[in-house]
């Protein structure tokens, strides 16, 4: 199977917080379902443009701000993204 994006020391991963549209997520006034807006945190190789959605993406959509409006969410995901691409980057000074 061919990899999508390589891991081993790979200097073009980074985090980004991405969103997406869910419809029948919510449902209005009138019984109808409505779309509405997620964000999720992406796995990002800046090489070859491609993104592919991090585990801890079910933390924002499932769990604790499942609940919360996109830009509560997108408030939260970027100090989540901030502190993974920190952490990624001391990994390579150490």
């Amino acid at each position: 199977m061919k990899n999508i994006i390589t891991i081993n020391n790979d200097k073009n991963l980074k985090f980004k917080l991405s969103s997406i549209w869910v419809e029948g997520y919510e449902f209005n006034n009138e019984g109808e379902r409505e779309k509405v807006q997620k964000a999720i945190i992406v796995l990002f190789n800046t090489h070859t443009n491609v993104s592919i959605v991090h585990p801890l993406s079910k933390i924002l959509l499932l769990h604790t701000w499942s609940t919360k409006k996109y830009n509560t969410q997108r408030q939260y995901g970027k100090s989540i993204v901030g502190f993974l691409n920190f952490c990624e980057s001391i990994k390579y000074f150490v």
